[in-house]
């Protein structure tokens, strides 16, 4: 599993949806959003491998599109994601789509071809 939501309460509902001996990686905690409370013994029982990475790097990429390689019929990655132009109107509502948490990634795209 990949988190990438950047915020630190999705930590331990992220690890009870982890399959047991699976791999977390937390990839989106760029600024200091705080503490979370969290039971270590989840972390043991569940058998789990526990990465973090400040960012991507050549050795966190081809894991990751593999992982999503495997899973690509299990969840629709394309669906997940909102795209908005790269206009002013486009970004506001993007910003304001991801606020409001009505979207799961907002994404802005600087061509609409590119969607």
């Amino acid at each position: 599993m990949v988190d990438c939501s950047g915020h630190p309460s999705a930590g331990p509902e992220g690890l009870e949806m982890l399959r047991d001996g699976g791999t977390y990686i937390e990839m989106g905690q760029f600024t200091d959003a705080g503490s979370i409370e969290t039971n270590w013994h989840r972390f043991c029982a569940k058998d789990i491998t526990l990465l973090g990475s400040w960012g991507f790097t050549a050795n966190e990429i081809p894991p990751g599109i593999d992982m999503l390689d495997r899973a690509e019929d299990r969840y629709p990655w394309a669906m997940m994601q909102t795209t908005f132009p790269f206009t002013e109107e486009g970004v506001s509502e993007a910003i304001r789509s991801a606020m409001d948490m009505q979207c799961v990634k907002a994404t802005i795209i600087p061509d609409a071809e590119l969607d």
